[in-house]
């Protein structure tokens, strides 16, 4: 079974990364995400429509 941990990227440290480390076997593996940031839409969809002409 997975766990998914999401902590804040200022609360990674070293001390974190040693006792994480320590709790888990040496096989397992930790995968990190950076996510992409999200565009800012220009328009939102009423904003949208209320310019197209009808």
């Amino acid at each position: 079974m997975d766990n998914l941990l999401k902590i804040n990227i200022h609360d990674v440290t070293q001390q974190f990364l040693r006792e994480l480390g320590q709790k888990l076997t040496g096989t397992t593996e930790v995968e990190i995400r950076i996510p992409e940031k999200k565009k800012k839409e220009m328009f939102s969809d009423s904003q949208f429509w209320q310019i197209i002409p009808r």
